[in-house]
């Protein structure tokens, strides 16, 4: 004679789950969770992709012969930067 499984969700599959239930809360408390993780690292990656943009629009702008900006020629470089379309 085979033993029966054991575990936390042995059995819940054909016996479902009664929607009041502690059980039915963890699971749910459970899915939102993952929910709200998945949300984040999506969001997370959207601001991170859109500073990179940003970031290659300043070193795609830069001129090459400054080493050391003025601060005439930052203003500059910032006021081409916020009238750009990728922005």
């Amino acid at each position: 004679i085979s033993k029966a499984p054991k575990g936390k969700n042995v059995g819940l599959e054909i016996k479902g789950i009664h929607p009041y239930s502690r059980k039915a809360v963890q699971l749910t408390r459970e899915a939102h969770k993952q929910d709200k993780k998945e949300k984040l690292k999506y969001e997370k990656a959207l601001h991170l992709n859109l500073t990179g943009e940003k970031l290659q629009w300043f070193q795609n702008h830069l001129f090459f012969f400054y080493f050391y900006f003025c601060i005439i020629a930052g203003l500059q470089i910032s006021v081409r930067f916020s009238n750009c379309s990728v922005c």
